[in-house]
């Protein structure tokens, strides 16, 4: 890991909790393995490095870490549970390593009222 921020949020306003890091390779495939074994996954997607994101399938997502990793592809989201909370992590490349966002889903998991829920949610 190389850097890592927080957004700072009111808290009078109803914001999900957001996380910002900067990963290398290493940090990416150990993010990826602790989503992979320690969540459930609800939704992969992918945005290619050539075209707009891909809606017509949900890769699995040891297919959208390959294809981060080998620069097939642009960003990848992939919205899990964890700990009853929906969260999406986003892994978008960059010159010499990998941005991830995380935000938690407040509304989605009966979190603060006004946070809308998923549309895409699987069970």
């Amino acid at each position: 890991m190389v850097s890592m921020s927080r957004a700072a949020v009111p808290s009078s306003l109803h914001v999900p909790e957001l996380q910002v890091v900067v990963l290398d390779r290493e940090g990416v495939e150990q993010m990826f393995a602790e989503i992979a074994f320690e969540t459930t996954v609800l939704a992969v997607l992918v945005k290619s490095a050539e075209t707009e994101r891909d809606q017509s399938h949900s890769p699995s997502l040891g297919a959208a870490r390959q294809a981060l990793l080998a620069g097939g592809a642009s960003g990848v989201q992939v919205r899990y549970e964890h700990g009853g909370e929906e969260w999406w992590a986003t892994f978008m490349t960059s010159k010499d390593a990998f941005r991830f966002v995380r935000v938690r889903r407040s509304g989605a998991s009966g979190g603060p009222a006004g946070t809308p829920k998923s549309p895409d949610r699987r069970r």
